[in-house]
């Protein structure tokens, strides 16, 4: 007898299943899907138990008699296509005839139905592929899809399930997206009975819009219009000031179908161009209308990828798009239009840049004491949403770290180190060998008596000198690594300190936003973000970490925001990238020109550091020239 055997109807299901169903929210995807094919105007969509427990979807489209309820649970029947020309002309989103027969193999499955001129309807009860009952029921012309247990009889795949909260927010981005694409749909959802989304099925776009990213975003978006021959891109797309850090924003169609394409990605922000601040992406819902022999949407069971015959076109159509969006669309932002929250909320003020002031304000913060933070630095502030972090003021910035370490300096007779004694004996230390200029970077910082400066060569590299040499200090990396260990001790688990805000800041999300984002509530109080819900789909923000002070609040919420939304797994490890952006965003820079007195603050600072030698980056912080050394090139020996 042959070892080779035909599967069974059952067990093929089940393997389709693992391609077709890889979580709850495929599960609505397909249904949904079905129910926009049915020609639905309404589609009500109920979901308990992060969709593991019970998932429905009812539509009001134009339902299955007996006959059709029976044969789709059959695997590849479909009422889609007959023939591979049919195919190339497809307009509807289903087309494989895998959807109901995967679903049913892993689930107990109800589905109920009633067309147009019928008495009644059909219930059909399926239970792992198998079919169980059937029976006429009343009800109104439409579908309705239950399915409860899913995964019941495949409890492998349950190993791989994330948390509830996590599986409800990819079903609520999956409505939505569908939302966004048929704006003539009413689209409600309900999640273990309370109502989260809907949609009013006006048709207009900007009401989904609207619905998902708030009044102030959706004022600002822009019309993409772009049409040629055998394409037509249209769609909105968001403000440059109104980007993300993470591209879970960015949403294309392609025939009305969602779909994911690196390839529009690119022509999106290279039409943005030198609009767009380099590492942002901007909020897109892009439609491309094409005919369907133009692109190949079966690469995939879950119908997400396609290919296109020319994309090289389709990318170069959406860029023009784009670009012409945004030369008509665009303007300087407006001040009053949105305030930064900054001087209000940390209670910044501004005052003159000049050593007499300073001096005034170091006396002032040393009584102090250690434990508070006086931040008197000028900020010049554009809107938070404008340009990022380079908008403030470098100079106000560094005078605050003067000011810290020289508090820090006169509340101890020792260095404020993490080597405690062993560095303050260090610090005076003969150093045990000399270098030259072009052989290694300076690695006995800590074993120096105090440097002191000398001058600043080229705005950009602070000399100093010892008894026995004299250095190159980069003036951005140094500060540069004091940011980074300082935010980094001050960022450590369960000991961020956090500043309370005197007027809270909210933020208005899309429901599966919100609910991915109230999931990580707790690492975002462990690093001290405090934030708790606000209404429906809004966070309120009570408490930001304390070494956010002196920065765009709204701009850092926002980014922290997106870095939950585009990793679920963001750990300790991903705020720890955080703060060396923040660090070397915050440090001064290259041509900036500072005081003796400033200089002298950045040399005793980096002294005490764990690692003074390298930034964040791995770039060295100094360089060393030894007395022999000067004195064999001047030959003076």
């Amino acid at each position: 007898m042959g070892r080779i055997a035909q599967l069974s109807e059952l067990v093929a299901n089940q393997i389709a299943a693992g391609e077709v169903v890889e979580r709850p929210a495929s599960v609505i995807r397909e249904l949904l899907d079905n129910a926009i094919d049915a020609g639905a105007t309404k589609i009500d969509v109920t979901v308990s138990g992060g969709g593991l427990t019970r998932m429905e979807v009812q539509d009001n489209g134009c339902g299955m008699d007996e006959d059709d309820l029976v044969l789709s649970i059959i695997r590849h029947a479909t009422s889609k296509l007959r023939t591979m020309d049919d195919f190339r002309k497809l307009h509807t989103l289903g087309f494989r005839g895998e959807a109901l027969p995967s679903i049913a193999s892993v689930s107990h499955m109800i589905l109920r139905s009633r067309v147009e001129g019928h008495p009644g309807g059909i219930e059909l009860r399926v239970t792992g592929g198998e079919k169980i009952d059937q029976a006429p029921i009343g009800m109104a012309r439409g579908t309705r899809v239950t399915v409860e247990d899913l995964f019941y009889n495949t409890p492998a795949r349950l190993k791989f399930v994330r948390s509830l909260q996590t599986e409800v927010s990819h079903i609520t981005e999956v409505v939505t997206k569908r939302a966004m694409a048929y704006p003539a749909i009413a689209f409600t959802l309900k999640v273990d009975g309370k109502l989260t989304f809907l949609t009013p099925g006006s048709g207009d776009l900007t009401s989904v819009f609207l619905s998902l990213y708030g009044a102030d975003v959706t004022k600002r978006a822009l019309a993409v219009h772009g049409v040629r021959p055998d394409l037509r891109v249209h769609g909105l797309i968001g403000a440059p000031q109104d980007a993300r850090t993470a591209r879970h924003a960015m949403w294309f169609y392609v025939n009305q179908r969602p779909i994911r394409s690196q390839a529009l990605q690119y022509a999106v922000i290279e039409g943005y161009g030198t609009a767009l601040f380099k590492g942002r992406y901007p909020l897109t819902a892009l439609f491309l209308e094409m005919d369907p022999a133009l692109v190949d949407v079966n690469i995939h069971p879950s119908k997400l990828e396609v290919r296109f015959s020319e994309e090289q076109d389709v990318r170069d159509a959406v860029t023009r798009a784009i670009q012409a969006a945004l030369m008509t669309g665009l303007y300087i932002p407006d001040l009053s239009e949105k305030e930064s929250p900054v001087d209000e909320l940390l209670q910044l003020r501004e005052r003159p840049h000049d050593d007499a002031y300073l001096s005034k304000q170091l006396a002032i913060s040393d009584a102090d004491g250690v434990d508070r933070m006086s931040y008197s630095a000028s900020h010049h502030v554009q809107d938070s949403d404008a340009g990022g972090y380079e908008s403030q003021s470098r100079e106000g910035e560094f005078r605050q770290t003067c000011q810290v370490y020289t508090r820090v300096q006169s509340a101890s007779s020792s260095p404020s180190t993490p080597l405690g004694a062993e560095l303050a004996e260090a610090l005076t230390r003969t150093p045990a060998r000399e270098q030259t200029v072009s052989q290694e970077p300076v690695d006995d910082l800590q074993d120096r008596a105090r440097l002191r400066p000398i001058a600043q060569a080229l705005t950009m590299y602070v000399v100093a000198e010892d008894d026995e040499a004299v250095y190159l200090i980069d003036q951005h990396a140094a500060h540069e690594r004091i940011l980074y260990e300082r935010f980094m001790k001050m960022a450590g688990a369960g000991t961020t300190q956090e500043q309370e805000l005197l007027v809270p800041l909210t933020y208005s999300l899309t429901p599966a936003a919100f609910l991915r984002v109230m999931e990580r509530i707790t690492d975002a109080k462990r690093m001290g973000l405090v934030y708790e819900p606000f209404g429906e789909h809004d966070l309120v923000v009570r408490a930001v970490p304390l070494w956010w002070q002196g920065i765009p609040l709204d701009r850092m919420v926002q980014e922290t925001i997106d870095t939950f939304l585009e990793d679920e797994g963001a750990d300790q490890k991903t705020w720890e990238k955080r703060v060396i952006l923040r660090a070397c965003k915050a440090a001064i820079k290259a041509n900036q020109r500072l005081s003796m007195m400033e200089m002298q603050a950045l040399l005793d600072e980096l002294s005490t550091l764990q690692n003074p030698f390298t930034c964040p980056h791995g770039r060295p912080t100094a360089l060393r020239i030894g007395r022999d050394r000067l004195e064999k090139e001047f030959r003076r020996r």
